[in-house]
């Protein structure tokens, strides 16, 4: 029997080093159109909702200015008593699209980008199994404490890594190796 490769990732987005956000306002990239979370889910009474748009979706302030890049997916979103939890997930392609700018600069050469690709992709999915926020629904966080996400813009040579090497691990008599940047 042959092993399921998950297609797509969970992100826990961190506040900083929290991981619950006391408000959250998203704006739709498609229309303009900017949602409360906290108020939506309030008033709804729900712990849980999802949000996603074709343009993607951007973290922003109340007024609708941009707090953070365009995020891509779903962003998904739990209501604790501390906070609210938010994790976006998304394509593993894309996420690594997101990855790689922020682990390696892109003026290191195209071969160093591809390899880094391909240490990214393994890394992410040996821990796709990781429980830390397990009871999130997420597999991973955005930080260093696994890797560097959505702390920068995509380029364009990152982009090209990424796509040269779509699907690629590194294994080591058929399992997948921890690979580490540094």
């Amino acid at each position: 029997q042959e092993d399921v490769v998950p297609t797509d990732i969970r992100v826990l987005m961190k506040n900083g080093n929290d991981i619950f956000h006391p408000q959250l306002y998203i704006k739709k990239q498609s229309d303009g159109t900017i949602v409360n979370i906290n108020q939506y889910m309030g008033e709804a009474g729900i712990l849980s909702y999802t949000l996603e748009d074709a343009k993607g979706l951007v973290v922003c302030d109340s007024k609708g200015n941009a707090l953070e890049e365009v995020f891509e997916g779903k962003l998904h979103f739990h209501m604790e008593p501390s906070g609210i939890v938010m994790v976006n997930e998304l394509p593993m392609e894309t996420y690594l699209k997101y990855v790689l700018p922020s682990e390696m600069p892109k003026n290191f050469g195209e071969e160093a980008l591809k390899a880094q690709a391909v240490c990214a992709r393994t890394y992410a999915y040996v821990h796709m199994n990781n429980q830390s926020y397990a009871k999130y629904g997420a597999n991973i966080d955005d930080t260093t404490t696994f890797q560097a996400y959505h702390n920068t813009y995509r380029t364009n040579e990152t982009d090209v890594a990424v796509d040269a090497t779509i699907g690629e691990v590194a294994t080591c008599n058929g399992e997948l190796i921890s690979c580490y940047y540094f």
